[in-house]
């Protein structure tokens, strides 16, 4: 089992952007924090950590339950991401 992923792995393989590149550019330009601060795409992941994605016009808020090697299916992203967006976030849309 693995106990740490590099963030733009991890952004890719849970879904949240279609290629590595682009979640790179993402963590790069400041769409994505890691327990409410910036980051680079080389900096690990760890279950618990928090995830913040901006998908405009709000920011969107996962909680990382546990890691993983390869992309999944989207079925299957629930068992490693939670949504823990609130509601006031939600009510933007």
């Amino acid at each position: 089992m693995i106990s740490e992923i590099r963030i733009d792995k991890f952004i890719w393989a849970v879904r949240f952007y279609k290629t590595r590149s682009i979640g790179a550019e993402a963590v790069k330009t400041g769409q994505v924090l890691l327990n409410d601060a910036p980051v680079k795409a080389s900096q690990n992941v760890k279950p618990g950590d928090t995830i913040k994605v901006k998908r405009n016009p709000i920011w969107r808020t996962y909680k990382v339950k546990s890691l993983l090697k390869n992309r999944v299916g989207a079925k299957l992203v629930d068992d490693y991401i939670e949504d823990c967006t609130p509601a006031a976030e939600l009510e933007k849309l």
